[in-house]
């Protein structure tokens, strides 16, 4: 769906419902980070490169090998889950298209995630875990975070990795879920500028400033990866972040919002309105890491009318 969001946004066709639908998909993920739910990062964690975790008989381990890894370095983790059960628990995804084994690699910063493949065949996404069995679960993580269009490397800081093991247990009326997680370093990249950050800087520019007359002073903006909201001040220059019931009324209105994603080595903010004159959509885009405005485009092809967002 994110794939398509973008596709979507970047010739302009139902760019209102996809947009917004990418968002909410990510934020009903169960492997949606270790951001709080407005958006806002917590505090960094220990590092602990390994741990346990259990529910209702089922042991969780994961371990990772280090405590840092340089640019360069393939991030390794190994998870083992265990039945210490009497009995055979049944292991089946809670969420739609995720394995019920399964880890993901999460920041601390307001960038995105990266679910993560087994390095070798791995255990089924679904099955039976006899009393006393075991599953293992290797997997490696090249430091990529999964944004549209284009996954970026990591910049410097802690993550984290979880694993997540669903389960039906015997007795139990609601799925049994166990989660662990590790912390490590990641160091030697070049720093990332934050959504928010990039669309305070787009609201500076002359060129936004000048779209925007006779349409609005603030525009909203969705950053799937992270499945946040921003809303831009044209008259203070300046970004927060916001909610997504104003990003809906902001599309069902017409009024100015965008997209917020990555294409190659920079950020990508694509701009929409159905009000005010030609051009209705504006592009900009910055530089990742620096911030600085690489690329300003007038799409002349208009966009189709727009639905409205799903509800």
């Amino acid at each position: 769906m994110r794939r398509q969001w973008i596709a979507l946004i970047l010739i302009g066709v139902a760019v209102a419902a996809a947009i917004f639908a990418a968002p909410r998909a990510c934020n009903d993920d169960d492997d949606g980070g270790v951001l709080t739910s407005s958006g806002t990062p917590t505090e960094a964690p220990e590092i602990i490169t390994e741990a346990t975790s259990e529910s209702d008989g089922l042991v969780l381990s994961l371990k990772v090998e280090s405590e840092s890894y340089d640019v360069d370095e393939q991030v390794t983790a190994k998870a083992v889950i265990k039945n210490t059960r009497p009995g055979a628990v049944t292991y089946q995804p809670l969420t739609p298209g995720l394995a019920a084994f399964r880890m993901v690699a999460l920041s601390t910063l307001a960038l995105g995630t990266a679910r993560l493949s087994p390095s070798d065949d791995g255990p089924p996404a679904e099955g039976m875990l006899g009393p006393g069995d075991e599953l293992e679960l290797d997997v490696e993580w090249d430091q990529h975070l999964d944004i549209e269009i284009t996954p970026i490397q990591a910049p410097p800081g802690k993550y984290s990795i979880r694993a997540n093991f669903d389960a039906v247990v015997p007795g139990e009326p609601e799925p049994v879920l166990v989660s662990v997680a590790v912390t490590f370093r990641l160091e030697g990249s070049e720093p990332v500028l934050l959504p928010l950050d990039v669309l305070g800087r787009a609201v500076a520019t002359d060129e936004l400033k000048a779209w925007m007359e006779g349409r609005a002073e603030n525009v909203i903006c969705a950053s799937p990866s992270t499945g946040f909201f921003y809303q831009g001040f044209m008259p203070s220059e300046s970004a927060a972040e916001t909610f997504d019931f104003l990003y809906a009324s902001q599309v069902e209105r017409g009024l100015p919002f965008c997209g917020i994603g990555t294409d190659g080595g920079n950020w990508r903010l694509n701009f929409f309105s159905q009000m005010g004159p030609a051009p209705n959509r504006l592009n900009i885009l910055f530089d990742l890491n620096t911030g600085e405005i690489v690329r300003i485009e007038e799409p002349t092809i208009a966009p189709t009318a727009s639905p409205s967002p799903a509800p």
